[in-house]
């Protein structure tokens, strides 16, 4: 007797609540209710033995790729490639370029009042376009020793002219001498590795041409570290006669300054005939 009340309390709350909520006819004895739940909101089901059949798959979102930057100045300009250029051009140019700020061209230098064009202005001129067209043979001839390395059947090629352009001999326990012939520019090296100073001698021939040839140019430089922030650097150019001291100084904040003293020792040479004292101060960013 209970029973049947209860069943029939069942069903009279289902009619009215579906009356009330959406208009749900009165299931019958034991039948799941598959509508809205009152007060419920969207999404939500009163019976979810349908959803343990159900397979779900998750989705992995990746987090957004950002824009692929090949720094190409790094890879044709490395470290040991800049680091070579700017020894080289300090070399022949000095610390600080002093010569480049003297014959900078403007209104006043770029012509004189009786020979036009200035003679030193285009002296300077071709040895920095000479320095040029050195960066560029020598840049070629890097990337391309580089590949001749990376590929096993050019390998033996890249071997034979390291042999041919480097050579080390040793003189005595403290003292080498290394032997470098550069394809780039024609010259040859001979560097003297010592305890005491910084030596070096380059052989400077015609650069348009192959292997030896006619010497240019003998640069005898001879150096000495005084302590981690000063330099004295002296140089001779034996065929133009042109003795250079220089002493170079570098402070905090990437500050340097450079004092410098040039004189020639012969009467004739392709360069102007004049003595000169420089003094500057220069910046790295």
């Amino acid at each position: 007797m209970h029973l049947q009340k209860g069943v029939k309390l069942r069903l009279w709350i289902s009619f009215l609540l579906g009356l009330i909520y959406g208009g749900f006819e009165p299931s019958p004895l034991g039948a799941p209710f598959v509508g809205r739940l009152p007060a419920s909101h969207d999404g939500y089901v009163a019976d979810v033995r349908q959803e343990k059949q159900q397979k779900f798959h998750e989705i992995y979102l990746s987090p957004p790729q950002g824009e692929l930057v090949v720094d190409y100045r790094s890879k044709i300009f490395n470290a040991e490639l800049t680091q070579e250029f700017r020894q080289r051009y300090r070399e022949q140019f000095g610390y600080i370029d002093t010569e480049s700020l003297s014959y900078a061209a403007n209104r006043f230098t770029q012509f004189d009042e009786n020979r036009g064009r200035s003679v030193g202005l285009e002296e300077m001129q071709s040895k920095r376009r000479a320095f040029a067209e050195y960066m560029m043979r020598r840049l070629g001839e890097y990337h391309v020793d580089n590949y001749f390395k990376s590929q096993p059947s050019m390998r033996e090629v890249y071997e034979l002219k390291e042999k041919l352009s480097n050579m080390q001999v040793e003189v005595g326990p403290s003292f080498m001498m290394d032997i470098r012939y550069s394809f780039s520019d024609n010259s040859a090296e001979l560097i003297v590795q010592n305890p005491y100073c910084d030596s070096k001698l380059r052989i400077e021939m015609d650069p348009a041409a192959f292997g030896p040839s006619k010497v240019l140019e003998n640069r005898l430089y001879v150096g000495k570290r005084l302590s981690p922030a000063h330099y004295l650097m002296s140089s001779i150019v034996t065929n133009d006669g042109l003795v250079r001291l220089e002493w170079w100084n570098n402070y905090a904040f990437g500050v340097s300054t450079q004092l410098h003293v040039m004189t020639p020792f012969k009467s004739e040479g392709y360069s102007p005939r004049e003595s000169s004292v420089g003094a500057a101060i220069g910046h790295t960013f």
